[in-house]
């Protein structure tokens, strides 16, 4: 779990410091942040993960326009069981270079070093703080993405591991394709490979199938169930068995609404991927349906999320969406003239008799 984000000179983050909860709803105008920091988390996952370059998650495009500074700042406290790590880099624009640098990269675990970078040196440690290892290394390349596991490092690997289980979702149902070539362990950011997610669920975890699609009968009129036609060795495609009057038939993904594949996304989610000490970053999950439809997931998610001790980051646009996820009060989002971001809490209580909701949408949200 994330106790606490710092970010300085990142797009629209400078100084920019939050101590989340386990459940956030993050709310505030367009363009003030709130995707800019899911992006950057994401980023960082992906790049300790070794899934990205240092030049992709941080090209000089990313440095704060109005801040002349060439140097960027990143720091992560994570919690995971009954230890808590500390995250640290430092990366460097120099003017001569078109691709960046990391100047310094720390991790460790309640005080104690597992890993350190500065200069162009790198000292590994032992879970028992012990030095390992000490070799120069190049900058331009982070080596945490590049550490494998040992009996010795297994803190380490852990906290790899626990970034590697945030998932960032933004989706776009008209991005879903409707057939699949292979197995995905869990969605990408769009969506656009939920029936890989799919099919793999249906192999590894067919129990999981029968809650869904009772959530889905009552969310969409004459479903009845979905199921995986074979179209080639390899690929197989979604279907949605609908049943009308006694009598059946099937429409494919593409045939669905964008808001009934939204729905069959998000039932999906709650059903199979809220897991302990996941990392869930959902933007605008009320983008493609009506509130009515998105209030009974909203408090599953956050019931599931609480009893999963699953973290939780929603963005919303939506005034009435804060009714429904009311401890603790939500981020508000700040940005004055275009300026650095800033963040304060709501107040948990309402005024004049009105909701928090109604409040939030007539701009009198108090701090």
């Amino acid at each position: 779990m994330l106790k606490r984000i710092y970010v300085d000179n990142f797009r629209c983050l400078t100084n920019f410091e939050i101590s989340p909860h386990q459940q956030n709803l993050l709310i505030g105008d367009n363009g003030s942040g709130k995707t800019t920091l899911f992006q950057l988390l994401d980023s960082l996952a992906s790049m300790i993960s070794g899934h990205s370059s240092l030049g992709e998650v941080f090209p000089k495009s990313s440095l704060t326009r109005w801040d002349g500074r060439k140097q960027q700042r990143f720091e992560l406290e994570l919690e995971s069981e009954t230890v808590r790590f500390s995250y640290g880099l430092v990366v460097e624009h120099p003017e001569e270079r078109k691709e960046p640098l990391a100047s310094q990269e720390w991790l460790k675990c309640d005080d104690s070093p597992l890993y350190q970078f500065e200069n162009g040196h790198v000292k590994l440690f032992h879970d028992d703080s012990t030095l390992a290892a000490s070799f120069p290394f190049n900058p331009s390349v982070p080596f945490l993405a590049l550490v494998e596991e040992r009996p010795t490092n297994r803190r380490l690997m852990r906290f790899k591991r626990q970034l590697q289980d945030l998932w960032y979702l933004s989706i776009e149902p008209a991005r879903m394709r409707s057939e699949s070539r292979e197995e995905s362990e869990g969605p990408e950011t769009d969506g656009s490979n939920l029936v890989d997610w799919y099919r793999s669920i249906a192999q590894e975890r067919p129990e999981t199938l029968g809650p869904l699609f009772g959530d889905l009968k009552d969310l969409i009129g004459g479903f009845s169930s979905l199921t995986l036609v074979k179209t080639s060795e390899d690929t197989r495609a979604l279907r949605c068995v609908m049943a009308v009057d006694g009598s059946e038939y099937t429409l494919g993904l593409s045939e669905l609404s964008a808001g009934q594949r939204a729905l069959l996304f998000y039932y999906l989610l709650l059903n199979t991927g809220i897991g302990p000490e996941r990392i869930l970053m959902i933007d605008e999950p009320d983008n493609f349906v009506a509130l009515r439809e998105i209030q009974p997931w909203l408090v599953e998610l956050s019931e599931r999320a609480e009893a999963k001790n699953c973290q939780l980051f929603l963005i919303s646009h939506n005034s009435e969406v804060i009714d429904y996820l009311t401890e603790p009060p939500a981020w508000i989002f700040e940005r004055l003239d275009g300026g650095p971001v800033r963040i304060r809490q709501s107040s948990n209580e309402g005024e004049d008799n009105l909701s928090r909701a109604e409040l939030m949408a007539r701009g009198w949200m108090n701090g």
